[in-house]
């Protein structure tokens, strides 16, 4: 085998090790698999930040359908059909307060309450709820597209 036959052999392999690396690095996760046909550069690119949680209950339907980055801290986790829901409190809360975020979110792993949390979702509706104590809660529902861990 001569010598130019070995350089292009090896510039094909080059090549398609580039290429693999390349479709490997971009593959979607799990959670996008599951809840978007977007890529996670189009989620991101797309994304509405630093909206506060109040302004996504109060002018839901300006939201709904829209994809938001959103941060805080888990308060509580359920678990529903083939996911889970976590109550996040938002905007800098450390504990819940009035507004908050209902995230589902299709882990396979139930995540820690209290622990801190970045996502990527789509604005779904709102929800509210009554405490015993007659306090109402005001939720804003967001299915994830991206969590950061």
């Amino acid at each position: 085998m001569g010598e130019l036959q070995k350089l292009g052999i090896g510039l094909v392999i080059f090549v398609a090790v580039i290429a693999i690396i390349a479709i490997v690095g971009n593959l979607p996760t799990e959670d996008e698999l599951k809840n978007s046909d977007l890529t996670r550069y189009e989620v991101m690119q797309q994304a509405l930040e630093d909206v506060p949680v109040q302004e996504l209950y109060d002018s839901n339907s300006r939201y709904v359908g829209k994809i938001v980055h959103l941060e805080g801290s888990i308060q509580q986790v359920s678990q529903y059909d083939d996911a889970w829901v976590l109550h996040i409190a938002a905007d800098g809360q450390k504990e819940s307060g009035e507004y908050g975020i209902l995230l589902r979110h299709a882990a396979e792993t139930e995540p820690e309450v209290l622990s801190d949390i970045k996502f990527y979702g789509t604005v779904t509706g709102t929800m509210e709820d009554l405490l015993l104590t007659g306090q109402a809660l005001y939720f804003v529902t967001v299915d994830a597209l991206i969590v950061e861990e």
